[in-house]
């Protein structure tokens, strides 16, 4: 590396100065150096800021790099999805402040927790409030948990501070040598400090899809985070490495890791686990629901669906302007289902339902006012706020709604139509016949709308019988047999309220619904 980049530090990225010659600007200073001074120059260029402190947006914005092959260099210099170039982490304590377990299926930590050894320096990781909510709430002190990716060692860290034994596995060498420092540092600390961990915890390296130091029911719960299809490697020429797939091959190579998941996994024992959306050309691939079906298909039952938002993550800085002028969201939500053994949801999901013969009627609604939103968590649920954002993702044309009672004044709709699909009917045979009313409604809109004009539905989750009845994913499913509309956007919209708790304590209070949005195409 030049020592006039080396010198060139975090003050020169703020300021756009070149220390290899006179050049000067803060929105193309990596332009000048690739061109000026060669690649390998600005690649010097882009750790030695990263050594220096600069954050990824000031790095993305002034040396002109993408946030993947800030990604790739790391990866390079470090061998695993870490982000920290100096140093070990200062432990000052082993237990978060004012922890309380959430009540809702909205988790949102907008600080993301720094106890023990936690911090965000292993790219993707999840919050540590996450495993603990987790572990606290579906497994007791002495039980076995399992993680089969497990990273930089969150799992690991909790499920010891919490007094359960771990197992991990990791398919990158370098990252099991991270959880186990992880593990070592609390130890030192909890040593230093007279602290009792009476837990055991292996780690090693492993492929998820072949736990075979782990026998049969050798696990009390799974809490895990896999990575999400190629959105962020994991490692460098690894054999096995799922972060390294297209969709198609992650689902395929996920249906062995949950064989193995279901064949570890005592009966009764939960697994917990963090999956995401990704988006491909402007429109989000539902790697959460395609996920979570695969799961019903194995034989899990689902219990709950979290929804875990997400609060400026590290690629927003480089994204926020494309997505505002080209009409996408920001993915700002991740989801945690928790799966069990028993009787799953699948007769829902393959249910092909009948559309059924409908009529309603169409409103044209007048301009509508709410906060400007540019992620995929909307806050609250109005219906003004929904209809004015998602009128401006269509691009500020006319905006329609679907009413229940009436019948359709036009034959042709030179707009977009917003559709509230909420279950009243709560029993089997309602939730059924609202999905074939849903079918029958979609099938008549497809026929009366513009090509490239918006469908926003709206749909939430809900119990019958103490199952959970899924609707985001059933609506996804049933429009997928519906020719003629395309999912753009999976909005989740959040409906906590200050002091809201479930009625029943076994599960979450349901706070949130979604907003499926589709182009007609």
């Amino acid at each position: 590396m030049p020592d006039a980049l080396k010198k060139t530090g975090l003050k020169g990225i703020r300021d756009g100065d070149c220390n290899v010659c006179e050049y000067h600007s803060r929105s193309a200073l990596g332009t000048h150096i690739r061109r000026k001074h060669g690649r390998e120059a600005w690649h010097s260029a882009v750790l030695a800021a990263k050594e220096a402190g600069a954050s990824d947006a000031q790095i993305g914005k002034v040396l002109n790099v993408s946030f993947n092959t800030l990604s790739r260099l790391l990866l390079e210099k470090k061998g695993n999805g870490s982000f920290v170039v100096k140093g070990r982490k200062r432990v000052s304590s082993l237990e978060p402040k004012d922890f309380a377990l959430e009540q809702t299926t909205v988790w949102a930590f907008r600080s993301r927790g720094n106890w023990a050894t936690h911090n965000g320096s292993y790219r993707g990781n999840w919050s540590p409030y996450i495993p603990r909510n987790a572990i606290l709430r579906y497994s007791r002190k002495g039980d076995t948990v399992l993680d089969c990716f497990a990273g930089g060692g969150t799992t690991a860290v909790e499920a010891l501070l919490l007094g359960r034994n771990f197992i991990g596995y990791d398919i990158n060498p370098a990252s099991v040598a991270l959880s186990e420092r992880a593990v070592a540092e609390t130890l030192e600390f909890a040593e230093k400090t007279g602290t009792a961990l009476n837990a055991s915890t292996r780690i090693e390296a492993g492929d998820a899809r072949m736990l075979s130091t782990t026998g049969r029911n050798g696990s009390d719960m799974i809490c895990t985070h896999p990575p999400y299809a190629g959105m962020i490697k994991y490692s460098s020429g690894i054999e096995g490495d799922l972060s390294s797939l297209d969709v198609d091959g992650y689902i395929k190579q996920m249906d062995a890791v949950i064989e193995e998941q279901s064949r570890v996994l005592r009966k009764g024992g939960k697994c917990v686990v963090l999956i995401g959306d990704k988006r491909r050309e402007k429109r989000v691939v539902p790697l959460g629901f395609k996920l979570i079906e695969r799961y019903l298909r194995k034989g899990f039952e689902l219990d709950e669906l979290v929804m875990k938002r997400q609060f400026n993550t590290r690629s927003w800085g480089l994204w926020y302007n494309k997505s505002v002028q080209g009409r996408f969201l920001l993915l700002a939500h991740e989801y945690l289902p928790v799966f069990s053994s028993g009787n799953s949801q699948l007769d829902m999901i393959d249910t092909a339902v009948t559309p059924m013969r409908v009529s309603f009627g169409l409103k044209r609604t007048g301009s509508t006012k709410g906060s400007f939103e540019t992620t995929s968590v909307w806050k609250g649920a109005g219906r003004k706020a929904v209809l004015f954002n998602l009128g401006r993702l269509a691009g500020n044309g006319p905006m329609y709604t679907v009413e229940k009672k009436g019948d359709m004044p036009v034959l042709r709709i030179h707009g977009s139509v917003f559709l509230d699909a909420d279950l009243e009917d709560r029993t089997e045979a309602g939730v059924l016949r609202s999905r074939r009313r849903l079918a029958g409604i979609a099938g008549k809109l497809r026929e009366m709308m513009d090509e490239g004009s918006l469908l926003g539905i709206r749909a939430r989750d809900s119990r019958t019988g103490g199952v959970l009845v899924p609707a985001g994913l059933l609506v996804w499913k049933d429009m997928e047999r519906i020719p003629g509309f395309r999912l753009k956007e999976i909005v989740i919209l959040d409906e906590r309220s200050e002091g809201q708790a479930p009625d029943d304590p076994r599960h979450l209070c349901i706070s949130h619904s979604y907003l499926l949005i589709y182009e007609r195409e």
